[in-house]
Parts: structure tokens; C-alpha cells; sequence
């Protein structure tokens, strides 16, 4: 749900009312496998998720940049397991459950984007279609006449793609800050979850 506090609350609030995002950083490997770990042991009977085969959804979790990919591949892996009526996850099971709990990350996360961040990854997608390479300088250019975004505001929304793990922003030589924007998911998987 995307809620605007600002727009909701009494005007005399509003003024003194100024809001910060909060980013988290990334969980390590340790503090993930040991996550998983206490799921599978909450979750699971005794040795039906070896260690090794806990360190591929560690692997995959922490790709995905989100713990509720993990999480899910736990619980598909077991139901792929069930299906197959064997007693222990294989990785047949795993990369069987990735296919599908890797776009979680991608839901969720455009779930919890702001309208304007929306439109921007919308638009990125659509540059992404037609320009083999995206810079950060260009891309603005489109989003001032199509979006109306003070730069500010893009660039931050741009920052906040990147920590979301949605866009790669890369430095490039040359001249000023110029960034090269690459997009972590196919563009057809964006658009599908941006509806």
C-alpha cells in the first residue's frame, strides 16, 4: 500500500512534518544461512535439508537481495520434495523452486515503490527496449519532458532503484557523474508486476 502521510495529515503538521526513508542494509552470508536455517529447523523434520543444499538457497537468497525469496524456496523445495515423495530436498527440488521465488524480490518490491518511482521503471523499461545503453544524463532528459520530475527527485528515485536491487547504477568515465543504468530484471517480468 502506497500511503502519502503528507497529504493526509492536518496542514499545521504537515509543515514541521518532514519524513526520511529508512534503508536497511543487506543481511551477510552468516546471518542469512542461520535465518534459513532456523526455517528449515521450525519447518522441517530432522535431514530432509542438508547443509550444502541450505548453502544454494543462501546463494540464491542473497542474489535476490530479499529474505522472503529464501523463505519460499524452502517451502516450494519441500512441496517439490512431497510431490516427488522422497524424504530429503534435492537440488533438482531448489533450482526447481528458484524459478519461481526469484520474481518475489521483484514483486514486492515494485509493490512498495511510490507512484513516480513506478513510472520511472516503467520508463526505463521502455528506453531499455529501444537503447542499448542507458546513462543516467540521457535517461533524465526523457523523464523532464515525459514525467515531469525535478532532478532531485529523480535522482533519488534512481537510488532508490539501485538499493532495491531493481536497476544496477555503474559509474562510467568521462565527464560529471555520468551512470550507466542497467536493469536487473527482463522487462517483460517489470512490466507484468508494474500493472
Amino acid at each position: 500500500m502506497d500511503v502519502d502521510l503528507s497529504r493526509e495529515l492536518d496542514i499545521r503538521v504537515s509543515s514541521v512534518f518532514s519524513p526520511t526513508e529508512v534503508y536497511f542494509p543487506p543481511y551477510s552470508v552468516e546471518e542469512t544461512f542461520q535465518i534459513l536455517k532456523e526455517r528449515v529447523m521450525q519447518g522441517l523434520y530432522p535431514g530432509v535439508l542438508s547443509d550444502k543444499n541450505l548453502d544454494i538457497i543462501v546463494d540464491h537468497t542473497l542474489r535476490s537481495g530479499d529474505m522472503r525469496v529464501g523463505i519460499d524456496m524452502i517451502k516450494r523445495a519441500g512441496l517439490n520434495a512431497e510431490r516427488d515423495a522422497v524424504r530429503e530436498i534435492g537440488e533438482e527440488h531448489i533450482h526447481e523452486a528458484y524459478r519461481i521465488s526469484r520474481f518475489l524480490h521483484l514483486k514486492y518490491s515494485i509493490h512498495a515503490l511510490k507512484r513516480e518511482e513506478k513510472d520511472l521503471l516503467r520508463l526505463l523499461t521502455e528506453i531499455s527496449r529501444t537503447e542499448e545503453q542507458m546513462t543516467s544524463g540521457e535517461v533524465y532528459k526523457v523523464v523532464k519532458k515525459k514525467l515531469k520530475l525535478g532532478y532531485t527527485i529523480y535522482y533519488e528515485a534512481l537510488r532508490k532503484l539501485d538499493t532495491l536491487r531493481l536497476i544496477n547504477l555503474e559509474f562510467r568515465d568521462g565527464r560529471g557523474r555520468t551512470r550507466l543504468i542497467n536493469l536487473r530484471y527482463d522487462p517483460d517480468k517489470i512490466l507484468f508486476y508494474l500493472k
